[in-house]
């Protein structure tokens, strides 16, 4: 085999993620994390994938992480309570060059991306 194939196939990582891919076995390669359900105000984690935000005692304001090196991370909020406490999020690089975004209806949804710059409501 190593006269027709080289001496790449030596170097070949068979449990790489692109040779599983590429022998139609992909796996998945991002971590998984549980959502988060939150109840007060406080700050995203870089692994929050989904958050959960409860605002029946009061409004809640999560402020994003930096969104500078962070370009293409995605982070979904969802108001879960039928309160009229508000659900803000808040960056001071901008959310589609605000501030703060903010709802006080219950499921409404938003998801975020980062840009490299600033944060983008998809």
């Amino acid at each position: 085999m190593a006269d027709l194939y080289g001496d790449w196939m030596a170097e070949l990582d068979v449990n790489s993620f692109s040779y599983l891919n590429l022998i139609g076995q992909s796996r998945n390669w991002t971590p998984t994390v549980k959502p988060r359900l939150v109840t007060t105000s406080g700050n995203v984690n870089p692994l929050d994938g989904l958050v959960r935000v409860d605002a029946t005692a009061g409004a809640v304001t999560m402020t994003l992480e930096t969104a500078v090196g962070a370009d293409g991370r995605i982070h979904h909020f969802k108001k879960i309570d039928a309160s009229g406490n508000a659900m803000t999020l808040a960056s001071s690089e901008g959310i589609d060059g605000a501030a703060t975004k903010a709802t006080t209806t219950q499921y409404v949804s938003f998801t975020l991306m980062s840009n490299g710059v600033g944060w983008d409501v998809l």
